[in-house]
């Protein structure tokens, strides 16, 4: 970023990282130039783009990113940003249905799934953690999808649940 400070596609490349280096503000920010440079920014750039603003807490500037794209296009992260914005922003209502869609597209989605992924940070994941835990996501994996976890990381309720 240094070499060329006005990239879009660099800053583009660098807002997915911001967070995990402790840096979410920064990344929404990058978001907000790379914008004022391209306005008609990729399709594909809506991801990166709506992490970093669920990140720094921009949880309207998520929803706008969001909802320029058709849901028909979404992947697991974009229906779990966007119900975990609604939540966050106190639409409880809109953030369950948008779990109950989330889970009709990909019905082995958890928590622990979502956030047992290599990559994130402690930050990262703590954050997640909370804000899928207000949105109403479940919480607990299969048994089957444990090995799936590549963190290995599990919920207290979840492993008390499994000793049970």
């Amino acid at each position: 970023m240094r070499l060329n400070p006005g990239s879009a596609d660099i800053m583009t490349t660098y807002i997915s990282w911001a967070s995990t280096f402790g840096q979410p503000e920064r990344g929404a920010d990058l978001v907000d130039q790379v914008i004022r440079l391209n306005p008609d920014y990729p399709a594909w750039a809506t991801g990166p783009f709506s992490y970093a603003y669920v990140m720094a807490g921009r949880y309207e500037d998520a929803l706008r990113i969001l909802e320029q794209q058709s849901p028909e296009n979404y992947n697991r992260f974009s229906w779990v940003y966007r119900a975990v914005s609604n939540a966050a922003l106190g639409r409880q209502e809109e953030a369950k249905a948008l779990v109950a869609k989330t889970l009709e597209r990909h019905p082995d989605l958890t928590i622990e799934t979502f956030t047992g992924g290599a990559g994130w940070s402690d930050k990262e994941r703590e954050l997640l953690l909370g804000a899928m835990r207000q949105a109403g996501f479940p919480a607990c994996a299969k048994p089957e999808q444990l090995e799936d976890i590549e963190t290995g990381i599990r919920l207290p309720e979840c492993t008390a649940a499994a000793a049970e």
